[in-house]
């Protein structure tokens, strides 16, 4: 075991999520320490088909719960119920639009495994019905859309779902159209998810994943070039789904369950390169 940029080629496992191509000529595994695989990681891996290829799904249950609070807090109005009240505004007892129970609906969550099951055990237990869309198989999303009034999108980010949610996929949606996204905020088109926020078209949206994010050279930069932060019915969050004051123990033992399964008579399902997960 050694830590360090230096990678001694005796190395068999490589824990890092984005493998150095002269590390993948002697390496037999590669294990991303989080989830979902960077495109870069990717496209190295598919010159290395030798090399197998993991990632962890230890923050599943953080990253489901956040989803289910986005979704509520969007739809029962949480966060500006909670600005106006900070200023001596009792607003619900006048508002038209108070809030939208979720009792009785239907969601479809795209993208429905580990953390799509999660969210979908939460979502049945506050009396809704779930729809899991999954890459192969079951129903398909269209007729899942079609049959729901919410939409929660769990699924990583690949050639095949980038994109995927367009603005007709939105209208499929039956009223009120409520949205949560914490997969990756390329999956929903970017200006169809604004003007349908904008328009009420979609009435209440909760979003942890987006389009632009800060680097060094812009540490605080607003995450859209759209102007979602404008909208009362669309809530903001940072990526911040899997993050809890737990997060980077459950981290390290899930490395180390993988590592230890890796060199098992019985090795995890590695990631499918060609997909992306």
């Amino acid at each position: 075991m050694t830590v360090g940029d230096q990678i001694p080629d005796s190395t068999t496992i490589l824990v890092d999520g984005r493998p150095p191509d002269s590390a993948l000529s002697f390496v037999r595994s590669v294990v991303v320490p989080f989830a979902g695989i960077p495109e870069v990681t990717r496209l190295r891996m598919l010159a290395h088909p030798s090399v197998q290829l993991y990632n962890l799904h230890f923050n599943c249950r953080a990253t489901g719960e956040l989803a289910v609070a986005l979704l509520l807090a969007a739809a029962r109005r949480v966060v500006s119920a909670d600005s106006r009240l900070r200023t001596g505004q009792w607003a619900w007892r006048t508002e038209d639009d108070p809030g939208i129970s979720l009792y009785g609906k239907t969601a479809t969550i795209y993208g429905y495994g580990e953390v799509g099951k999660v969210v979908g055990q939460a979502l049945e237990g506050l009396g809704m019905t779930v729809i899991g869309v999954r890459r192969s198989g079951g129903v398909s999303l269209d007729e899942a859309l079609s049959n729901s009034h919410a939409l929660v999108v769990t699924a990583p980010l690949t050639d095949e779902t980038q994109g995927a949610i367009t603005s007709q996929r939105l209208r499929l949606l039956k009223e009120p159209r409520l949205v949560c996204n914490v997969g990756r905020g390329p999956i929903i088109d970017e200006l169809a998810l604004y003007e349908a926020c904008r328009s009420g078209e979609v009435a209440a949206a909760g979003i942890d994943v987006w389009y632009r994010y800060p680097s060094e050279e812009e540490p605080n930069i607003l995450p859209s070039a759209l102007p979602f932060h404008d909208l009362e019915n669309v809530v903001l969050s940072p990526h911040r789904a899997g993050s809890t004051s737990t997060i980077e123990s459950e981290r390290i033992i899930a490395i180390a369950e993988v590592i230890k399964a890796i060199c098992s008579d019985e090795p995890p399902k590695p990631v499918d390169v060609t997909q992306g997960y």
